[in-house]
């Protein structure tokens, strides 16, 4: 941000914080758009907390998703860490008032200091709730791979399968050999209610090639699951197998599995080529 425009920005915002008594009287959604303006332009960064912060957290408990949203993305600009925290701890605590997790993921990697926020996240991870567990790992995975060991550790320990799918999404991203026992594991465990389970370990496969991986991609080819079929064939053309290896699915009598790994293989050929 130039320095002049941040300077204005910095005397509008004290400005703005004048405001807030009377928008208190207002609407929801006037009020939802004060926060809105407050997040996008960063003006709680400039602005008292004793007196922003009240006010943001009081809508973060509002009725109106609207407000509860747009609190949340302005609490983030503040680049406050403990504001973030206090955020967090509150939705916790108040299970119903959580947004979509796409908006709680998206919104902390707008936030500048992760690689502060996270470590007190880890700390505190154990105190959230597991649908918040869940969101938060989700949005490690996407803001850092750094957390390699604490991630295999809760992959190997926890017992619920939200949160091992969230573990297993980060060493999908981040290669790592230790999590492939697990992987391995579970991607050919055709076990009733954890499919999912199974289809995220066939997805993050595609990160670890070798001759293991491809025995159980080449039979979860032909699952009774469309979606572990799609993937274990996604992964197979991701890990640039040879056709040859692939000569008893393409030229075999399973049409459904030779259809969609022609279109996998032929999708990810395409990507090559466009540098992708």
């Amino acid at each position: 941000m130039p320095e002049q425009f941040q300077q204005g920005i910095a005397s509008v915002s004290r400005l703005m914080e004048e405001l807030i008594p009377v928008y208190k009287r207002k609407s929801d959604m006037e009020k939802a758009c004060l926060a809105y303006v407050f997040a996008i332009f960063h003006m709680t960064k400039f602005q008292a907390k004793e007196i922003v912060f009240p006010f943001l957290f009081d809508l973060l408990g509002n009725k109106s998703l609207y407000c509860r949203e747009n609190a949340l993305r302005a609490l983030y600009s503040s680049e406050d860490i403990h504001a973030v925290m206090q955020a967090l701890e509150f939705l916790n605590a108040n299970e119903q008032l959580l947004p979509h997790k796409k908006i709680l993921a998206d919104g902390l990697l707008s936030f500048d200091k992760k690689e502060e926020l996270i470590p007190l996240l880890w700390e505190k991870l154990s105190e959230f709730h597991p649908r918040m567990q869940v969101n938060l790992l989700d949005y490690i995975r996407y803001a850092s791979s750094n957390w390699k060991d604490e991630m295999l550790s809760m992959l190997e320990t926890s017992q619920d399968m939200e949160i091992q799918i969230a573990c297993v999404r980060y060493f999908g991203r981040y290669q790592d050999e230790r999590s492939v026992s697990f992987l391995l594991h579970h991607a050919k465990e055709e076990k009733e209610g954890s499919w999912e389970l199974q289809n995220a370990c066939i997805s993050a496969l595609a990160m670890y090639p070798g001759p293991q991986t491809l025995e159980i991609l080449k039979k979860e080819i032909s699952s009774k699951n469309w979606y572990v079929r799609h993937n274990a064939a996604k992964s197979l053309a991701v890990l640039n197998t040879d056709r040859d290896a692939l000569a008893d699915i393409l030229q075999g009598n399973d049409r459904y599995a030779k259809e969609m790994l022609e279109y996998q293989l032929d999708a990810a050929k395409a990507q090559r080529r466009a540098g992708l």
